[in-house]
C-alpha cells in the first residue's frame, strides 16, 4: 500500500506541490516587502513567513504537533536548531512557534560553488 501511495503522490508533487511552492514562495516575498513598508520586520516576520510556512505545510498534506509552545515566554530569546532533514525544518520554526525568526548560516555558503 505505501508504494502506491508513494507512485499516487509523484504527478501531484510534480504537477501541483512544486508549481505552487513557487508561486506562494513569489507571492510571499512581495507581501512580505509591502508589509515592511508599513509595518516593522517582525510584523513581516510573522504574517509573511509564518503565512508562506502554514500555506507550503498545508499543501504538503503533512500534520505538525507542537509539544510544549506554552513553555515559549515572550521577550525571551532562543536558539532554535534544526537538523535539516526535510523542508519541514523551515516550515515548523517560522509558521509554528510564532516567535520572531532570525536565520543564521555559516560563511562558507555565501560563496557557492567555492572558490
Amino acid at each position: 500500500m505505501r508504494k502506491v501511495l508513494y507512485i499516487l503522490y509523484q504527478p501531484y508533487k510534480w504537477l501541483v506541490l512544486l508549481p505552487l511552492f513557487v508561486i506562494s514562495t513569489v507571492f510571499f516575498i512581495l507581501l512580505g516587502m509591502v508589509i515592511l513598508l508599513f509595518f516593522d520586520d517582525n510584523t513581516g516576520n510573522r504574517i509573511a513567513g509564518g503565512g508562506w510556512a502554514r500555506f507550503n505545510r498545508f499543501i504538503t498534506s503533512a500534520g505538525v504537533d507542537v509539544i510544549g509552545r506554552g513553555h515559549v515566554k515572550a521577550g525571551q530569546s532562543y536558539v532554535v536548531v534544526t537538523n535539516h532533514q526535510s523542508l519541514f525544518d523551515i516550515f515548523v520554526p517560522w509558521g509554528y512557534l510564532w516567535i520572531t525568526t532570525k536565520w543564521v548560516m555559516k560563511k562558507e555558503l555565501r560563496e557557492i560553488p567555492p572558490k
